[in-house]
């Protein structure tokens, strides 16, 4: 009958999601899933590389990966997109450059395109948030 096969069906679900439950949490070390790896992979090259014109799908292309792929992998290990990322490792590049440059060489507008900040307003105002002093001020000290 079509319930005691549905009712067997369910039974072999959930002896087979118990199973995996049991597997999953029993402590032991597991090797890295494709996902972790195009993550890893993924923060590696924009930590590395400095390439101010090169969006997500130019860094989904370098690295032989789908883009879907990567915006799917990164979002699922980080919680946040991959032009999060992307940005974050952008101001630490510039905010690191600006505390290193001499301030009579350098300007904060070279610095920002340098790193990719097309739109310098808006990039003086989310440096400010996240360093808690304007790129300028960081520039001089």
């Amino acid at each position: 009958s079509p319930e005691l096969m549905l009712t067997n069906l369910l039974g072999a679900v959930d002896t087979s999601l118990g199973q995996s439950l049991t597997e999953w949490d029993d402590g032991s070390p597991r090797e890295m899933g494709r996902g972790n790896q195009h993550y890893r992979r993924f923060v590696e090259w924009i930590e590395e590389n400095n390439q101010p014109d090169l969006g997500i799908a130019g860094i989904a292309r370098e690295l032989g990966i789908p883009l879907r792929t990567l915006q799917d992998h990164v979002q699922d290990a980080s919680g946040v997109s991959p032009s999060a990322l992307l940005r974050d490792a952008r101001f630490r590049r510039a905010h690191q450059m600006l505390s290193q440059a001499d301030s009579t060489q350098v300007t904060v507008t070279s610095v920002a395109q340098e790193c990719g900040f097309a739109h310098l307003g808006r990039f003086s105002v989310d440096y400010r948030a996240r360093f808690g002093e304007s790129p300028h001020h960081t520039l001089r000290r």
